[in-house]
């Protein structure tokens, strides 16, 4: 897939830097500060399109909406309904610290038209010496102790602060009030929503010099103040991966391959697959199709195309596999 790249008041220019965005169709724009790469995305807003490698170039630059209504369980499996690519999967690059915002879930969803719920997971893909992710809240925060620490511009003290690792996977679920800090780069999948709201942005303002809206009713109207889940996502071992994150709307998960013997992922016609390649490029072959994907891309494995073999190597890394 080639992504698309959003701009943000506190993106970077690290993604110009991955091997897989220095392609030809996938390089980030030039003097922009770009916070997002939509890798994988059916969205209103954004629609990654099919890449001119060989294994795809019948379908080069159809978007991934248009593909889905036109092969609809093929494509995206049994499991969910074919009307939109059923996850959104992101790389983002915080140069700056992140609002503290907070997303809604499907019950304010259901009552509210025009948001969606949208859970979702980080995956550290780079990081900053001494960088931090914020999730969620310390013991006894209240709704009324928290909105008066807006008011006061110091809602992020009363947040869990965690050193951002490589490696590590936090669950953000709906209600979870949390924010990325500057220097973090993570590998995010998540339903496909983009309904954000803002609790606190640091009084920053953008080049016209104005502040970004909050939506700090919205807020605190979704927001959890009961018993908080781990910061840190479980990790298990299941059937061949390293189960990162397992939740009712996606599953990251991770498998080594290039080792000393082939490893075959199979697609299962329930899903299809989203792999990302994720610390080093990785090679797969489809029938008579070899497809390298180079550190930093995506692709789309769809729930019909049957298995993908990764052939043995000399240097075992692991690809991200995402449904």
């Amino acid at each position: 897939m080639r992504p698309v790249f959003v701009e943000k008041l506190w993106g970077g220019s690290r993604l110009s830097r991955l091997p897989a965005k220095q392609r030809p169709g996938h390089r980030p724009p030039v003097a922009v500060a770009v916070g997002e790469s939509w890798e994988v995305a059916d969205l209103p807003e954004g629609q990654s399109t099919v890449d001119d490698h060989p294994v795809c170039a019948a379908f080069a630059g159809a978007t991934l909406g248009s593909l889905v209504r036109a092969h609809g369980h093929d494509l995206v499996g049994t499991a969910r309904p074919p009307e939109r690519f059923p996850i959104l999967v992101k790389l983002i690059d915080a140069a700056e610290d992140l609002s503290v915002q907070v997303h809604p879930g499907d019950d304010y969803a259901a009552t509210h038209p025009g948001t969606a719920s949208k859970d979702e997971a980080w995956l550290v893909v780079d990081t900053a010496d001494g960088a931090r992710l914020l999730h969620g809240f310390v013991d006894g925060v209240s709704r009324a102790l928290f909105a008066a620490a807006v008011k006061m511009g110091l809602p992020h003290e009363l947040m869990r602060s965690v050193p951002a690792r490589r490696g590590d996977v936090l669950h953000v679920s709906p209600g979870i009030v949390h924010a990325i800090g500057a220097g973090v780069m993570v590998l995010e999948v998540q339903e496909p929503s983009d309904t954000t709201f803002r609790v606190w942005d640091f009084d920053r303002v953008d080049v016209t010099g104005k502040k970004r809206a909050l939506h700090i009713e919205q807020a605190l109207a979704v927001a959890r103040f009961d018993d908080q889940p781990p910061t840190l996502a479980p990790r298990r071992r299941s059937g061949g991966f390293d189960v990162l994150c397992d939740t009712r709307s996606f599953a990251m998960r991770a498998v080594r391959v290039h080792g000393p013997a082939p490893v075959t992922l199979s697609v299962e016609p329930d899903a299809a697959l989203v792999l990302h390649a994720d610390d080093a490029a990785v090679t797969f072959v489809w029938g008579d199709h070899v497809v390298a994907l180079p550190h930093g891309a995506s692709c789309v494995l769809p729930a019909s195309c049957g298995a993908v073999v990764f052939p043995a190597g000399v240097s075992p890394t692991d690809v991200i596999v995402m449904s």
